[in-house]
C-alpha cells in the first residue's frame, strides 16, 4: 500500500512539465490510489487503465494494476502487468514474490 501513496508524487512531478495534462494525469492517478487503498479495486482498475491508455508507462500504475487485478481472481492480467513491472525494474522484489504466489 505504501507503494501507491509515494509514488503519486513522482507521477506528478513527471508530467508537471505538460501544464494542464499533468493535473489530469495526476490526479487520475492520486484517485486511482485512493480507491486502490480503500480495496475499490474495480474503480481501481478503470483508473490505471485510464493511465496506460493515456501513455503513462510507470511501474508504480503496473504494480497497483497488477494487484488489484489479484485481488480479484484475475489472475492473468495480474501476472502480465507484474512482468511489466520486471520489464521496468527488474530488480523489483514486491513484484517478483508475487508472482512466484
Amino acid at each position: 500500500m505504501k507503494r501507491a501513496i509515494g509514488s503519486s508524487l513522482f507521477l506528478v512531478a513527471l508530467f508537471a512539465s505538460a501544464g494542464a495534462r499533468a493535473d489530469t494525469l495526476g490526479d487520475a492517478f492520486q484517485r486511482a490510489n485512493q480507491a486502490f487503498l480503500a480495496r475499490d479495486d474495480a474503480t481501481a482498475i478503470v483508473g490505471y487503465r485510464w493511465l496506460i491508455d493515456s501513455g503513462v508507462d510507470d511501474a508504480e500504475v503496473y504494480y497497483n494494476l497488477a494487484t488489484a487485478y489479484g485481488r480479484t481472481g484475475k489472475l492473468g492480467r495480474a501476472i502480465q502487468f507484474y512482468e511489466r513491472v520486471l520489464r521496468l525494474r527488474p530488480g523489483d522484489d514486491d513484484a517478483r514474490q508475487a508472482l512466484a504466489a
